[in-house]
């Protein structure tokens, strides 16, 4: 809370534990020079970030972008993907209200477990086919990047995530130069500031 206190920031990073851990040279590089912030926390769920965004972490803040990556650990709990989904959608809603002008980068939930054919895998699908209709392409842009992290088998390897979940510094370097290059896509595009029709 003292970051957020300190001033506003032109692009906020709300998410978990792979939003938290973001591998810092490359944050350093990539993020830290257009004045981005990052709120992960380990361990939350959509409730948990929802709670969050209603009771502080906004204040003061009028970012250009926000980059929001959350939902692996409601698939850690087995959740359904329709209750997933909602609770990310809860969570755009708040954002769209608070932050009227802002531009959100809504990335799809990161491949779990190495196998392709794994129940986790088919969660995260199932997920994602969910928030693709999240995005109106105006001030919410979907993005899944999960394929970036697999072999040509479809497998995330160890060196990638070395618990099925987390990612490694060479996860974050082949993730890290999608996210930007979303961004300054979105960020290139005319900002409305009247209310969306």
């Amino acid at each position: 809370m003292k970051e957020i206190a300190a001033g506003p920031n032109a692009i906020l990073f709300l998410g978990d534990s792979l939003t938290r851990k973001w591998d810092q040279a490359l944050w350093d590089r990539f993020f830290a020079p257009s004045g981005a912030l990052n709120l992960g926390v380990n361990g939350d769920k959509t409730e948990n970030l929802l709670w969050r965004l209603q009771n502080g972490n906004l204040n003061g803040q009028h970012p250009t972008a926000v980059v929001l990556l959350i939902g692996t650990n409601d698939i850690g709990r087995n959740r359904a993907a329709t209750v997933i989904a909602q609770g990310i959608r809860d969570i755009l809603t708040l954002l769209r209200e608070r932050l009227p002008a802002t531009r959100i980068l809504l990335l799809g939930v990161l491949p779990r477990s190495a196998s392709p054919g794994s129940r986790r895998r088919m969660q995260v699908a199932a997920v994602n086919h969910l928030l693709q209709t999240c995005e109106d392409r105006e001030y919410v842009f979907y993005a899944d990047l999960g394929d970036t992290l697999l072999d040509a088998d479809g497998r995330l390897s160890p060196e990638i995530s070395f618990d099925g979940v987390h990612l490694s510094a060479q996860g974050y370097a082949l993730l890290t130069p999608q996210v930007a290059t979303k961004l300054n896509n979105i960020l290139n595009l005319p900002i409305r500031t009247g209310p969306s029709r």
